[in-house]
């Protein structure tokens, strides 16, 4: 049983439906990490979720690591695609998974992400809670994404490593 009487939210799906997006009942857009969150924490509290935990890419914000961390609910990171998503959750024996574009996997009857099963699973999550509500469970970090030139494959070179390093302390 769906349990998401009085919600007032958004779905949005990409041309296949493979994917989604919602907006909270104050138009705010939660992307694909909120939304897994919302049903990886739902799913433990209830013992639906498998000891393997919530697979998702090295893209996924340091936000969904943490709320997941802080409830005992393991992560294990992919390369991007949904491909690497569900080899990974396969695999390991998850049965929830995806990026935060949105593609959300389920496992348990389905081979990959379906928007739509994921947008009911969701709405099963929220237990008449807002979606506003129910996002407040996760902080979203500051991100960046961007893509850098690099000639050839092979380890990183040393400058860039030592970048990185010198940003994320400044992060902390």
């Amino acid at each position: 049983e769906v349990v998401a009487q009085g919600a007032d939210l958004g779905i949005a799906l990409d041309g296949d439906a493979d994917r989604l997006l919602m907006a909270d009942e104050q138009g705010r857009l939660l992307d694909g990490d909120q939304l897994m969150a919302l049903i990886a924490l739902e799913w433990h509290r209830v013992g639906k979720l498998s000891p393997a935990g919530v697979v998702s890419t090295v893209m996924s914000n340091l936000g969904f690591e943490h709320v997941l961390r802080d409830n005992g609910i393991p992560l294990t990171r992919t390369v991007v695609g949904d491909r690497y998503v569900g080899e990974a959750m396969r695999r390991l024996g998850s049965n929830l998974g995806g990026e935060q574009s949105g593609h959300v996997v389920y496992l348990d009857g389905h081979v990959t992400g379906d928007g739509l099963v994921a947008a009911l699973l969701l709405c099963d999550a929220l237990r008449g809670r807002s979606l506003s509500q129910a996002a407040a469970t996760m902080p979203v970090f500051p991100q960046v994404k961007r893509n850098l030139p690099r000639a050839g494959r092979g380890p990183l070179p040393d400058a860039l490593t030592a970048e990185l390093e010198r940003v994320n302390a400044e992060l902390n």
